[in-house]
């Protein structure tokens, strides 16, 4: 099933659910694009996306063509995860997460409202404790993730 065809991104996320037990999956993933917003690019003037073809084989009768990209912006785009080393020194960095780590039940806290009256808008207690209201208990272990709306819809390829 090609990328471009109708229903093929549904049809994907179908068989991941099904692979997982049923599960709902939630697709967090945003097209970063030059106009992207960053928040070093709040703090540090000059800090632009970039992309630059640095290796391309394509058409040109090589066998398995290629094509490379270099890409250069800043950190903290679009939807994304903070290590404890992102916040404290002498903590575990991204890359020292483990997979099932990163791989689990989740639940979102929509604080979309409260985000677009303030933009400055912290998750609280009392937000997770209304999703416990309405949902049930947070699942041990639980991935809990914030819904801004910041983001919005996002063009996909």
């Amino acid at each position: 099933m090609a990328d471009f065809e109708p229903g093929a991104q549904d049809a994907r996320m179908a068989a991941a659910a099904a692979l997982l037990g049923g599960k709902r999956l939630v697709d967090c993933t945003q097209m970063i694009t030059p106009e992207t917003f960053t928040f070093a690019s709040c703090f540090f003037q000059g800090v632009k996306f970039s992309s630059e073809a640095i290796f391309d084989t394509r058409g040109t009768g090589v066998p398995s063509g290629s094509f490379k990209q270099k890409f250069s912006m800043a950190c903290d785009v679009g939807t994304h995860i903070d290590s404890p080393g992102h916040w404290f020194k002498d903590k575990r960095c991204i890359e020292c997460l483990t997979l099932p780590e990163l791989v689990g039940e989740g639940v979102i806290v929509d604080v979309s409202a409260e985000c677009a009256a303030d933009r400055d808008y912290r998750l609280t207690l009392e937000d997770l404790r209304g999703w416990e209201e309405r949902h049930g208990p947070v699942p041990r272990q639980a991935i809990v993730c914030m819904k801004t709306g910041w983001g919005g819809p996002r063009p996909r390829p």
